[in-house]
């Protein structure tokens, strides 16, 4: 069934690019009117990720796709996918308002029954609460720096916030992360020197966020990311069957003598002199142990799209996961600011557009394989075969 429906997708390759009609969605703007009914806040941010929606479609418009538009996540957001009789989405949002955003849209997508290159709503919410993906690892056995959760809203006593931090951290004396459950970014992600400390930052950055806060041991080694997209890739104008996920874009992320934490491009812009690219046979065992969670993560989880994985090592070189990144910035790398997701494509002779049409055409073979009643205009689209392929670039 698998190499079927590869075949499938390759001789109707150009029907693809001709008549399917892909809208590549991006956060709404709460603050614009006809927006949403009521306004109220988003705990992650708001940030619209527009400009990374652009990019992806210019280019599949650039590979060949004919019908592309870009459509903000809003109240509108049903009725413009009916008015432009859309066949499948691409979910470039972390949402627009409300708590668990990222599930939004493809619940969303879900009940109006319009399949998505985006996370099934169980696993983006899974992903973007870092507290409950870090107790998944801890059930898979993968190393994560210990941690304790707190909702201040509830907690009102600073002592026995501070006896939960003696009881959990007992014997530890080295300093403290403090972050959001769900963020972007490493916004509002602080470095504590000390326990006594950290109940008035808990409590600082649930006043900002209005959510719960995470804290976990810091962990002062070596700062590490790798991506991971599914198992249908695009390289060398080829449709290819990797049969397992692949992970890429091994990077270490370089720490500046007086940064504690990699910070974001918020605050600081990723330029080029920031990470450096790891060689799968040059930096064999700190890419395998990468690789390998990566890889375990996603089939584990039975994810349906990319992500990033972000590690730490401790003072003892140990590699432990910090969080994975539901929505990993897919934006166009430039001469001065460098993608992580992008940097290592090269190595596995593939750029940006291999890696758009990959993530595509990965989530349009899964659906045809494993779930064709979620997308019964895909299969209507692919029911006859063109009798001549289409190189995947055109």
């Amino acid at each position: 069934m698998r190499a079927s429906n590869k075949e499938r997708i390759r001789l109707n390759l150009r029907k693809l690019h001709e008549e399917l009609r892909i809208a590549v969605i991006f956060g709404g703007d709460k603050n614009k009117e006809g927006s949403v009914i009521n306004r109220t806040t988003n705990p992650r941010s708001d940030k619209t990720y527009e400009y990374v929606a652009d990019d992806i479609v210019a280019s599949l418009k650039k590979i060949g796709y004919r019908n592309v538009v870009k459509l903000p996540e809003d109240m509108n957001l049903g009725s413009e996918l009916v008015k432009r009789d859309i066949d499948i989405c691409w979910l470039n949002t972390g949402g627009t308002q409300g708590n668990g955003s990222c599930m939004h849209a493809p619940s969303l997508l879900e009940m109006l029954g319009v399949p998505y290159v985006g996370h099934s709503p169980l696993n983006a919410g899974l992903l973007d609460s870092k507290h409950v993906f870090k107790s998944i690892l801890v059930s898979m056995g993968v190393e994560t720096a210990k941690f304790l959760v707190f909702d201040p809203s509830v907690e009102k006593s600073d002592v026995q916030m501070l006896q939960r931090i003696e009881e959990a951290f007992a014997g530890y004396d080295g300093s403290y992360i403090a972050k959001p459950v769900s963020g972007r970014a490493s916004q509002h992600v602080h470095h504590v020197e000390s326990k006594e400390d950290l109940v008035a930052t808990i409590r600082l950055i649930n006043g900002i966020t209005h959510g719960q806060v995470m804290v976990e041991k810091y962990l002062a080694g070596r700062e590490y990311a790798m991506a991971c997209i599914g198992p249908m890739l695009c390289r060398d104008n080829e449709l290819i069957d990797n049969h397992e996920p692949l992970a890429f874009s091994g990077v270490e992320r370089k720490l500046d003598d007086d940064e504690k934490i990699f910070t974001s491009m918020d605050v600081k812009k990723i330029s080029n002199d920031r990470v450096v690219l790891l060689h799968p046979s040059i930096h064999t065992d700190v890419w395998n142990r990468m690789a390998d969670v990566c890889t375990r993560i996603f089939a584990e989880m039975n994810l349906s799209t990319g992500i990033r994985v972000d590690f730490r090592a401790d003072s003892e070189g140990n590699i432990h996961v910090l969080e994975a990144n539901p929505k990993p910035d897919l934006k166009r790398p430039t001469d001065s600011q460098i993608s992580l997701v992008c940097a290592g494509l090269p190595q596995f002779d593939m750029d940006y557009e291999d890696l758009i049409q990959s993530m595509l055409l990965n989530k349009i073979h899964s659906l045809l394989t494993y779930q064709p009643l979620m997308a019964p205009k895909l299969v209507a689209l692919l029911r006859s075969e063109a009798p001549q392929p289409l190189s995947l670039v055109a």
